[in-house]
């Protein structure tokens, strides 16, 4: 029964790896072909890098 047991935890540990080994493979491909961001629905509106930004205030200054 030992035997059996420990087959069994074995089995489950090489399955728990299979998963894991295809999910990443499967972001791997999706990062490779650009889908990430459409996959999660997440979509990149307005301008260059400096959009968004704020600059960050001294402390005890507040911003407007």
């Amino acid at each position: 029964m030992l035997e059996r047991q420990t087959e069994l935890i074995t089995a489950r540990g090489r399955e728990l790896q299979a998963q894991t080994d295809l999910n990443r493979a499967i972001a791997n491909y999706r990062r490779a072909t650009g889908e990430t961001l459409q996959v999660y629905n997440i979509s990149v509106n307005g301008g260059g890098p400096e959009q968004g930004r704020r600059q960050a205030a001294s402390p005890g200054v507040s911003q407007r």
